[in-house]
C-alpha cells in the first residue's frame, strides 16, 4: 500500500483509514507493507507497526530538489522490495505514488494495481487557494500546477485495474475530471473504533474535558481551510444565540485558516461562545464527540465521504451536515433532516435551531449508534475490502500493469 502518509505520521481521516486497514488486513494474516514519505526527521525507516510493515522513503526535506529526491527514494525502495511476492499493489494518494510508473522491475508488472480514491489531488489543491487574492502571474502558475496535477493522477488511474471509492459522490468527481473509461467501484469506508467513549454517559465526557454540563454543545474537527465551511458555520452562530442562550460550538483541528477564524469569532462578538480548540488527539476526540449534543459538517465541497460523521455516530451523536458530496450519502441515510437545506449561516441556524427545540424528532443516541453498527461496523466494512481486493486478484489474469 502506497500513501501520501499515514496514521500516526499524520492525524486525519485519509491516513487513518489507511492505518486501519492495513492493520486490519494483517490481522487477518495478509502480509501488508505500507510505503510513505517520512513527514518529519528522527522517525526510523522502517517499523513493525500494529502488525504491518511501515516502510518510511526519503529524507523529510522540503528544500527545493525534494521532490526529486523522494522519487528517487520511493523507486529504490520498490526495487528493494521487487523480490518479494506481491498480489497486488494499492495505492491510496497520487504523490509520490505516480512515480512508480514505469515500475522498477520486471517482477513488478504483472501485479495487479489497485487505486483508493479518496479526493481529487488537482481540485483539493485549488481548494487551499479559495478565497485568496491572487496576481495574474500566479493565476497562471496555479492553472500549470492544476493542469500537472490532473494529469499526473489521470496517468496513474488508467493504469490501475480497479478504482475503489467511498461514496458515488467520489465516483462521479472522478469521470467528471478524468473520464468514464475508468473501471470504478463504490465501497464503504470506515475505521477501527478503538477509541469510542460510547460507554460514558454525556456528562460524564463532559466532566473529563472540564465543560460545562449545561451548555448545548456543537462540535466539530475539521483541516482549518476554506473548503470546510467553518466559517459559516461560525457566522451561523450569530442568529442561533438568539433562540439558544446556552449554546457553545467547539472547532477542533488546525490548517491555513485558523487566525483568519480566530478573527471572525473575535470580530462578531463570539469569543464567549465559539472557540478554536487546535489539535486534538486521537485519545481525546472520542470524548469530544461523545460529549457534545451536535456534530456539525459544513463542508462546502470536495466532501468525498466524512469519516469524522461516522466517528461521531460510534458515539451515538447526531450529525448535521451541508447537503455536499458524500454527506448525502452518509448522514442522508441516518436521517435526511439531518441535512441543511443550503449553505448559508442563516440556513445553518435554522436546521440546528430546529434540531435543538425538536430534539424528540430526530435520530436518539441508541437509533445513531444502531445506524452505525448495522451499515459501518468496521468488521463488515472490513470483510468486503478484503473480499474485494481477492476477487480483484483473482480475476486479474496476469494483466500487466505497464
Amino acid at each position: 500500500m502506497l500513501g501520501d502518509a499515514v496514521y500516526p505520521d499524520k492525524t486525519g481521516g485519509s491516513w487513518r483509514f489507511l492505518h486501519d486497514m492495513a492493520e486490519g488486513l494483517s490481522a487477518r494474516g495478509h502480509r501488508v507493507d505500507v510505503l510513505v514519505p517520512k513527514v518529519s526527521f528522527g522517525l526510523p525507516e522502517r517499523e513493525l507497526l500494529d502488525g504491518f510493515t511501515l516502510w518510511r522513503y526519503g529524507d523529510a526535506d522540503k528544500g527545493p530538489a525534494s521532490q526529486l529526491r523522494l522519487v528517487m527514494a520511493l523507486r529504490q525502495l520498490m526495487l528493494s522490495l521487487s523480490g518479494e511476492r506481491w498480489d497486488f499493489i494499492n495505492y491510496h494518494f497520487a504523490w509520490p505514488s505516480v512515480a512508480s510508473i514505469p515500475m522498477p522491475a520486471a517482477s513488478l508488472i504483472k501485479v495487479p494495481l489497485i487505486y483508493t480514491f479518496q479526493g481529487p489531488w488537482c481540485e483539493e489543491y485549488l481548494s487551499t487557494l479559495r478565497g485568496i487574492d491572487k496576481k495574474p502571474l500566479q493565476q497562471a502558475r496555479i492553472r500549470i500546477s492544476y493542469r500537472l496535477r490532473r494529469a499526473m493522477e489521470g496517468r496513474l488511474l488508467r493504469r490501475c485495474r480497479q478504482i475503489l471509492v467511498l461514496s458515488n459522490f467520489s465516483r462521479e468527481t472522478l469521470r467528471r475530471i478524468h473520464g468514464s473509461g475508468l473501471n470504478v467501484m463504490v465501497m464503504k469506508g470506515g475505521i477501527k473504533p478503538e477509541s469510542t467513549a460510547v460507554h460514558l454517559t454525556k456528562y460524564e465526557a463532559r466532566r473529563r474535558l472540564g465543560l460545562a454540563k449545561d451548555r448545548q454543545i456543537i462540535f466539530t474537527v475539521r483541516r482549518l481551510s476554506p473548503r470546510m465551511g467553518l466559517d459559516i458555520l461560525i457566522e451561523a452562530m450569530l442568529p442561533l444565540r438568539r433562540s439558544l442562550s446556552n449554546i457553545h460550538l467547539i472547532i477542533g483541528g488546525r490548517g491555513e485558516s485558523q487566525a483568519e477564524l480566530q478573527r471572525l469569532i473575535s470580530r462578531h462578538g463570539l469569543d464567549s461562545i465559539a472557540r478554536l480548540e487546535g489539535f486534538i488527539p486521537e485519545d481525546k476526540l472520542a470524548l469530544y464527540l461523545r460529549a457534545a449534543d451536535l456534530v456539525a459538517m459544513p463542508s462546502l465541497e470536495l466532501e468525498g465521504f466524512g469519516l469524522v460523521s461516522l466517528q461521531a455516530m460510534m458515539n451515538g451523536t447526531p450529525v448535521m451536515g451541508t447537503p455536499v458530496g458524500g454527506n448525502r450519502e452518509l448522514i442522508g441515510s441516518l436521517d435526511k433532516r439531518l441535512l441543511f437545506k443550503g449553505l448559508s449561516p442563516h440556513i445553518l441556524a435554522e436546521g440546528m435551531a430546529d434540531f435543538f427545540a425538536h430534539r424528540s424528532r430526530y435520530p436518539s443516541a441508541d437509533e445513531v449508534l444502531d445506524f452505525y453498527n448495522n451499515n459501518y461496523d468496521w468488521e463488515m466494512v472490513l470483510n468486503d475490502w478484503e473480499n474485494a481486493f481477492t476477487a480483484i486478484v483473482a480475476s486479474s489474469g496476469g494483466q500487466s500493469s505497464d
